[in-house]
């Protein structure tokens, strides 16, 4: 018994130790990052998209005109351009609008607010769905946060373009709220958790296409369990209504996550956009194409420390779950996680089906999900696996094995992010930064955005900007909108 405890006492004293590390490698890898923000500006569809809400501002200086004017943009959206209304409602009150200066708000906003999104679902979930110990939750939350937050397909279009991280990255954040809130309700049966996931699953159609399908497949899934349950239980009188309606949550949750999504696929503006072709698609095609997709993405996968990472957080999620408390049983993970790989296919489908193009941002979500995906398969199969070492009474040689294996992907891990510093865009921000390439840009940048807010300029002359950060999204082909923006007759770009 004693050296039971002890070995238990140098398991969370390893765990303690391992999880100050790792959120210290975090906060050293974020550090440049949250440095680059500074110098970061508006381009491309922050202005087209906020130059009524932007002369709104400047004329009325009214926070109620000004969000009416976000509310109109988003209403003429949804009319000529595409069906994502409330997407486009965010995208026109880019923080650019009060002021270019507080658009470096950019990167801090998207990086806090799906960092807490993602910490909340991971708590969530851990503790009122799998019971967990809440050491598990400071030790794999950093990891998932480092994968999130340094090696995503773009990092520009995450968190530092407003137009790209509130149309995607805030929405899947969004969603991963919802995860944590259902989770909260599973426990706790609460009326207010009940309606804000209600709410949470309308607005999530909204947005865009690819986490809407991702919200109706899981919403989807979690209906039919329900559904089952109920037939299961036929017969039984001890139910009783009170429990009966709990039991069909799903089912509304899916029905507001339907009816908004149809009203976004439904709008005028996605056949004015897409043209006739939109939605013209073989959808047996559309799937095949999408799974083939799905597979292709993990090209992008190229980063070398990427690989020890995503082995350490499956083995940290199967750990936690091997040395949880809960008597839960977890029958058939292949077909989990078949389940949970279709969902992450079915992120793909909405570019396959509209005919468009997997553009970065589309990717960014498409990882996501990858990752989401991961850690639920993991949970679950360490869930699997308990029940079986249990049966075969092997639990403690398990867990024996699995805390060597995921010491060594520890070490391993770190050693190859020491050795392979590329494999983060940490790596770029710092070479940006120590060259002044950053400095250098942002110094451009304000000596023409002093020219368009003069006033008594009307004929603007610019020169090229040169030296553009990678992690920055940046383009010259704005100036006739921006001529509107700042009210000058026109904006000269000299050829240098």
């Amino acid at each position: 018994m004693e050296e039971g405890r002890v070995k238990k006492g140098i398991g969370l004293a390893f765990l303690v130790v391992g999880a100050i590390v790792l959120w210290s490698f975090l906060l050293w890898k974020c550090d440049p990052l949250w440095e680059m923000s500074q110098y970061n500006h508006s381009t491309l569809d922050d202005i087209w998209m906020s130059v009524d809400v932007h002369l709104t501002w400047e004329e009325t200086h009214s926070i109620l005109s000004t969000l009416g004017a976000a509310w109109n943009v988003g209403v003429t959206s949804y009319v000529g351009h595409d069906g994502c209304f409330l997407s486009m409602c965010l995208t026109s009150l880019m923080p650019g609008v009060f002021s270019e200066n507080y658009y470096s708000f950019t990167y801090y906003f998207h990086v806090v607010f799906f960092g807490l999104c993602i910490l909340l679902c991971l708590y969530s979930v851990s503790r009122n769905l799998l019971e967990l110990s809440g050491i598990w939750v400071w030790v794999l939350s950093p990891v998932v946060l480092l994968l999130a937050f340094t090696m995503t397909p773009s990092i520009s279009d995450a968190y530092y373009w407003w137009a790209g991280a509130i149309n995607y990255t805030f929405f899947t954040g969004i969603f991963l709220l919802e995860i944590a809130l259902l989770a909260y309700d599973h426990k706790k049966k609460s009326l207010w958790s009940k309606v804000c996931i209600a709410f949470l699953a309308f607005i999530l159609s909204l947005g865009n296409l690819l986490t809407a399908l991702g919200n109706f497949m899981v919403l989807g899934l979690g209906m039919v369990s329900e559904l089952w349950g109920i037939y299961q239980s036929r017969g039984n009188e001890k139910i009783s209504l009170k429990t009966i309606i709990h039991s069909l949550r799903f089912s509304l949750y899916w029905f507001m996550a339907t009816l908004s999504l149809g009203i976004n696929m439904l709008a005028p503006g996605n056949l004015h956009r897409g043209g006739e072709d939109l939605f013209s698609h073989s959808i047996l095609g559309a799937i095949g194409t999408t799974i083939k997709d799905s597979t292709s993405f993990y090209s992008y996968f190229y980063r070398t420390a990427m690989g020890p990472w995503m082995l350490m957080l499956c083995l940290g999620c199967i750990l936690a779950m091997v040395c949880g408390k809960s008597e839960k049983k977890y029958s058939h993970p292949l077909v989990f996680g078949l389940l949970c790989y279709l969902i992450y296919c079915g992120v793909f489908t909405p570019v396959v089906y509209s005919g468009s193009s997997y553009y970065w941002r589309c990717l960014n979500i498409s990882y996501f999900f990858w990752l989401m995906q991961l850690v639920a398969t993991s949970l679950y199969l360490g869930g699997w696996l308990k029940g079986w070492l249990l049966k075969v009474r092997l639990l403690s040689r398990g867990k024996q094995c699995l805390g060597v294996c995921f010491t060594l992907a520890f070490f391993l891990s770190l050693g190859v992010s020491f050795l392979h510093p590329e494999s983060f865009d940490t790596n770029y921000a710092k070479l940006s930064l120590e060259s002044g390439e950053a400095q250098a840009f942002d110094e451009q940048l304000d000596a023409r955005f002093a020219l368009y807010e003069n006033p008594n300029i009307s004929v603007v002359e610019i020169s090229p900007i040169y030296g553009i950060p990678y992690i920055f999204e940046f383009s010259e082909d704005m100036l006739d909108v921006l001529c509107d923006y700042y009210g000058k007759e026109e904006i000269i770009l000299r050829e240098e």
